[in-house]
């Protein structure tokens, strides 16, 4: 879990989480809707973590941060990740798109140099009660891979009319006009 002012000063999406048993993976992270606007921003995932410790890192928009208030491991020589592949696609307003560019992908791979990355040690807490009730409906031991959909940043359309228009010149034919 993060909050916006205690793990980071700032948070936009996409916030994913890398943990190490996942090979550095990224997990799609939600933001928690928030009751009140004074509440702090949250975002947050729940998942198995095996038993014993297990290293992780954040990435905001593509870029690695630990959280300031959580466990945390440095490590004199920087761990190298590299080609981390993020899964994401452009929003679909129904309009064509106005250039190529717009087509081009952006790129999806990326590499990390890490001296300082945060850990959890896995406890082994009950996953069923004695009724075989599930304690915790949110979290499933494989989630399925959640994908990002980058808002396209278009403006807005403007509405067509006749003096913004190639035809704003055009003269109705008469036979003044074609005798000329």
């Amino acid at each position: 879990m993060l909050t916006v002012g205690k793990s980071h000063k700032k948070l936009f999406d996409p916030v994913s989480i890398h943990f190490d048993f996942d090979n550095f993976k990224p997990d799609l992270m939600t933001k928690r809707k928030t009751k009140r606007e004074s509440d702090p921003v949250v975002y947050e995932i729940f998942r198995m973590v095996p038993p014993g410790k297990s290293e992780y890192f954040y990435t905001v928009n593509h870029e690695e941060f630990f959280a300031q208030d959580q466990p945390k491991v440095y490590s004199k020589i920087k761990t190298i990740i590299k080609n981390i592949e993020f899964e994401e696609v452009l929003e679909d307003d129904g309009r064509p798109l106005d250039s190529e560019h717009e087509l081009e992908d952006e790129q999806t791979e990326f590499n990390y140099s890490i001296a300082i990355m945060n850990f959890t040690s896995g406890k082994t807490k009950p996953v069923v009660n004695d009724s075989y009730v599930p304690v915790n409906k949110q979290c499933c031991p494989r989630p399925p891979d959640r994908i990002y959909v980058r808002p396209l940043n278009r403006r807005p359309k403007t509405p067509w009319s006749l003096p913004i228009s190639i035809f704003k010149d055009y003269q109705i034919e008469t036979q003044e006009l074609l005798v000329k």
